[in-house]
């Protein structure tokens, strides 16, 4: 059975809030209750009283109701993806009491990347259930900085992708020198994608809510490639194949594939299960 989930939607455009239930509607997953708020003065105390699993903003001016929702959101665990007009270094921070995600507001009309957001973030709402340990409180906070990490990165990888396909609508209206000139620079963005850098700083996230999780691994399977071990740490963050593939820049043949290879190198019987091992391993 389904596990049920609410979901408020802060929106003062008609076709935007209709774009947006479309896209809740196709996930099927989960049994999503959802409420449309129209009236931003209304918001904070509905969200209040209804505690929702995930608040969705998108006004044209969310920043006037950010201040009081994102301590709303720290106090009772309640994510919120947030649309901006406008986004700027502050974003990120500026509220960096609540438990906010910010992105361009063109996204919105991107029905893939919503569906990828709102799967993310209540795959990290079920990782960090409410537990009789008051220690796991930091843990908690650690992995939504860790899943956090991750979104930005795949925001960062869609925004180089367009990059590359205007530079590359380009070719055929400059000579080669500009062209040889041009494809460097998108070879330049592929590194940037799949940087060292990049990898180095999510371990550090990963590991803050994974300890020891990378080293066994790597120990038990030192023929592992720094991609095979990204794809262990997404799986064991609960990562759907769709979540992977646009993180890794591959389709989802790929993935399969991936997959398959990966068992092989682990030599794990072809009849187990490679999500069930990783998830097994450092607990």
């Amino acid at each position: 059975m389904f596990d049920d989930k609410s979901i408020i939607i802060g929106c003062d455009d008609t076709a935007v809030l209709s774009n947006i239930q479309f896209v809740i509607d196709d996930i099927k997953s989960y049994n999503l209750n959802t409420i449309s708020i129209t009236n931003g003065s209304n918001l904070f105390s509905i969200v209040k009283s209804m505690e929702p699993d995930i608040v969705i903003l998108c006004y044209r001016n969310n920043y006037k109701l950010l201040p009081e929702l994102a301590s709303l959101s720290k106090e009772k665990k309640i994510p919120i993806l947030c649309y901006n007009k406008y986004v700027d270094s502050k974003s990120l921070t500026e509220f960096s009491n609540g438990i906010i995600f910010s992105y361009e507001y063109e996204h919105i009309n991107k029905q893939g990347y919503v569906k990828s957001g709102i799967k993310s973030v209540l795959r990290l709402a079920e990782r960090d259930s409410p537990s009789i340990n008051v220690i796991e409180d930091s843990n908690q906070i650690r992995a939504k900085n860790s899943s956090r990490y991750v979104l930005e990165i795949d925001q960062k990888n869609e925004m180089l992708s367009k990059v590359k396909h205007r530079i590359k609508t380009l070719y055929s209206n400059v000579n080669e020198l500009v062209r040889h000139e041009l494809n460097s620079i998108v070879n330049s963005i592929d590194a940037a994608a799949l940087g060292k850098n990049v990898w180095e700083d999510f371990k550090l996230y990963f590991e803050e809510v994974n300890p020891g999780f990378l080293s066994k691994l790597s120990h038990k399977h030192p023929e592992l490639t720094p991609i095979d071990l990204k794809y262990c740490c997404y799986l064991k963050m609960n990562m759907s194949n769709n979540d992977i593939r646009q993180l890794l820049g591959i389709n989802q043949e790929s993935v399969r594939t991936h997959k398959y290879r990966l068992k092989k190198k682990m030599i794990l019987p072809k009849e187990s299960d490679l999500h069930s091992y990783v998830m097994s391993l450092a607990q």
